[in-house]
């Protein structure tokens, strides 16, 4: 059952008729920051994760997001092109009194937004509802309240754009009563121009454009007597891309998740990969080489991270040396002729897979290794099948980091 969201009230900062109280959160905007690598801004669990990975571009809904978010959370993400949050917001009403203020009564509503990543776009659409839950003593429904997005540029490094109707939606707090949690949308249209080109990375990666944003959404609540109590919600922040490679699901995701590639341990198609990769992440022991216990493969839930390798950027080959090795490592298991087992064709399978910067070839640091195994060449061909179309799906960049879960 999902927790009871509660209010926080602030102490003291505003001193008007009418005051704006929000959590601590929601007041203090957090600062940009570059990139995330590895660490997600949000905790979630496996279960949500894995679920979330089967339907990426499934747009998050207002309800959703009521059901899903927890309140340690400062996102709730349904995947990587879906982004929410949601509180019990309290407009807290004053008057002055004999020369003193005076708390007369508050206004409480649901408050909920979200950003839907468009499919095939640098656009996201960011919708705002305000629901009334419940008011206490007196509520002074003709202080009029305010709201409207807020996005831009998270890397100074980068001549990035965020367009989007930037006109406040300012109503009486009565006309938001009235209105019933009805959502208000905005659709932001993101570009970029020039990119650093400091790092080899960067230098790789001129032509994909990419672009660093944030949003959040800019609160106001007026009074007789100024100035009005402000405050904003918490920033997200997402990329935008212009990279020919990837063209399928959103070209803008949201940076605060790394998501998640599933295997399913029953597949009738594919089921040897998955039992190769959970025994890898179990025990490196019963792969092969598979001769020192201390060394692990990455990639698991939780723990460490694998990144995409595209082939376009692999200019050493190192796929291809990996399969070599992989091949090698077949070899001095299971003999020249591994690939013909009672009359059925064989394959070598692998554990970080071809397609990771951790690959066979790369993985010369402990406490990584890799794993092989013999597998009937069908559900190979299958896993790799379904590793290429899990890329394309969630629009996945060369360096983006991903778990993989077996279940």
């Amino acid at each position: 059952m999902r927790a009871t969201m509660k209010t926080l009230k602030l102490s003291g900062v505003l001193t008007l008729v009418a005051a704006l109280l929000v959590t601590p959160q929601a007041v203090t905007a957090a600062e940009p920051q570059p990139q995330p690598v590895l660490q997600a801004e949000t905790t979630a669990t496996v279960e949500s994760r894995v679920d979330d990975a089967l339907k990426p571009v499934d747009d998050v809904t207002f309800d959703e997001c009521t059901a899903n978010h927890q309140e340690t959370e400062t996102f709730w993400f349904k995947n990587r092109f879906n982004i929410c949050r949601t509180q019990l917001l309290e407009l807290r009403y004053q008057k002055l009194v004999n020369g003193a203020v005076v708390h007369v009564g508050s206004s409480f509503f649901r408050e909920t937004v979200i950003g839907v990543a468009q499919d095939k776009r640098s656009e996201i659409k960011f919708g705002y509802s305000l629901k009334y839950i419940r008011g206490e003593r007196e509520e002074l429904f003709d202080n009029p309240f305010s709201v409207v997005l807020e996005c831009g540029n998270d890397d100074q490094e980068r001549t990035s754009t965020c367009d989007y109707f930037q006109v406040p939606v300012d109503r009486s707090v009565g006309a938001w009563r009235a209105a019933g949690g009805e959502p208000i949308w905005w659709t932001a249209t993101m570009a970029t121009t020039t990119v650093p080109s400091n790092t080899d990375d960067d230098k790789k990666w001129q032509n994909e454009l990419r672009g660093f944003f944030w949003f959040d959404f800019y609160r106001s609540l007026s009074s007789p007597i100024p100035p009005p109590g402000t405050s904003r919600t918490p920033k997200g922040r997402f990329r935008c891309d212009s990279a020919s490679y990837a063209t399928r699901g959103s070209r803008c995701v949201f940076t605060g998740v790394v998501p998640t590639m599933v295997f399913e341990l029953n597949s009738p198609t594919y089921g040897e990969s998955s039992q190769l990769i959970k025994d890898a992440q179990e025990d490196i022991t019963k792969t092969a080489p598979g001769k020192d216990p201390t060394l692990k493969v990455p990639g698991k839930f939780k723990e460490s991270t694998l990144s995409y390798l595209y082939s376009g950027y692999d200019v050493e080959r190192k796929k291809d040396g990996s399969r070599r090795k992989v091949r090698r490592a077949c070899v001095d298991a299971w003999g020249a002729k591994y690939t013909i087992k009672d009359g059925v064709k064989m394959q070598c399978d692998e554990y970080p897979f071809a397609s990771t910067y951790q690959n066979a070839a790369l993985a010369k640091q402990k406490p990584f290794t890799f794993g092989v195994r013999r597998i009937t060449a069908s559900h190979n061909i299958a896993g790799g099948n379904l590793i290429g179309d899990w890329y394309g799906r969630e629009h996945m960049l060369d360096g983006d980091p991903f778990y993989v879960v077996v279940r």
